[in-house]
């Protein structure tokens, strides 16, 4: 899957906004969806699973083990599972909304 940032499709979806992604991750029940701010300068490690980051304002970068992508404000890009690194780029703060599906009942029962 390229991880290329995406323009947001303003003439199709609207305004980006948290509400406009909810309705592009339905059933609801299925998708886990988060909105998040970050102040300028904020750098951390973290793990995910595979998702899609959407961003609202402001820029940012995610490092993964073989891949770094910038995402900046109007744009969304899929995400890899794994570990990271993520920063706010500039001096302007982020926000973002996260979105990823969850896993079905059957996809972690074992045995």
């Amino acid at each position: 899957m390229a991880r290329e940032p995406r323009t947001w499709d303003v003439d199709r979806l609207g305004e980006m906004s948290e509400t406009a992604i909810r309705k592009l991750h339905q059933p609801s029940e299925s998708f886990r969806v988060g909105r998040r701010k970050f102040p300028s300068g904020s750098c951390f490690p973290g793990a995910m699973m595979a998702g899609t980051c959407y961003v609202l304002k402001g820029a940012c970068r995610y490092t993964f083990r073989a891949e770094t992508i910038v995402i900046r404000a109007g744009m969304w890009a899929p995400l890899p599972s794994g570990d990271y690194k993520f920063e706010v780029l500039g001096s302007e703060d982020v926000e973002t909304v996260l979105a990823w599906r969850l896993p079905l009942p059957s996809d972690s029962a074992q045995g």
